[in-house]
């Protein structure tokens, strides 16, 4: 049984950080390009199993976003906080607002944290359309400098990466056809890097092709790929 409690903390982490990250931030130019040889799966993710192809899925529902968001064998390392939840029109509105909001089918977000070096929040949000979902890409605005070492992910993206003292807050954001993706990563800066960002976003853009596929997502982070706190 789903710890409701644990629930609701995981909802309020993730709506708290995702709103406060955003709503301090500015508008950017952000990349844009097709899917190429680069935005196959890297050593750092395991794509895990082929196997049980169904039926493509242009947009995703609330189901396929919560198996996207992944759990504590797809993020060896990572505690999650509570389980993915879908976070609602309220909290949805107060992150992208009322307009871009409306262009979203589905969502949800959830919460790591790694020992005491970092927390994690993802968050995915679906929409009808590509067009519906470029709206929403552009509603997710990141703050700080922009870094083009995300690589070429999905078919959009922009990476912002700040550093105040020994802590970094990195965010990056992500079009993957009709599904938006957002990563906010912040910690100790030996433990937050630029390969940490591009593993923890390609393995959410890994498991939303894999639920576009019709397929469970199996992708998961190598551990031993990803750089360890010093």
């Amino acid at each position: 049984m789903v710890n409701k409690a644990g629930g609701r903390r995981a909802r309020a982490m993730a709506g708290c950080s995702l709103t406060v990250l955003l709503l301090a931030g500015c508008g950017g130019q952000a990349e844009r390009g097709s899917d190429g040889p680069g935005t196959s799966a890297s050593p750092s993710v395991s794509a895990g199993s082929t196997q049980g192809r169904g039926r493509p899925v242009d947009v995703l529902e609330t189901r396929h976003i919560l198996e996207v968001l992944p759990d504590a064998r797809a993020l060896p390392g990572w505690k999650a906080v509570g389980p993915p939840t879908d976070d609602g029109a309220q909290w949805c509105t107060a992150v992208i607002g009322a307009e871009a909001c409306a262009r979203v089918a589905a969502q949800g977000s959830a919460t790591y944290v790694e020992a005491k070096t970092a927390s994690l929040t993802l968050a995915a949000f679906s929409s009808r359309t590509a067009e519906e979902a470029e709206t929403v890409f552009a509603a997710l605005r990141v703050t700080g400098p922009r870094s083009q070492a995300l690589g070429p992910l999905g078919d959009q993206r922009t990476y912002a990466r700040t550093a105040k003292g020994d802590e970094v807050s990195a965010q990056t954001v992500v079009r993957v056809g009709t599904t938006v993706l957002w990563t906010a990563i912040m910690g100790r800066s030996d433990a937050v890097d630029d390969t940490l960002v591009r593993q923890v976003t390609r393995l959410l853009v890994d498991r939303t092709r894999q639920a576009r596929e019709g397929r469970s997502p199996t992708a998961r982070l190598d551990r031993e790929a990803s750089p360890a706190p010093r």
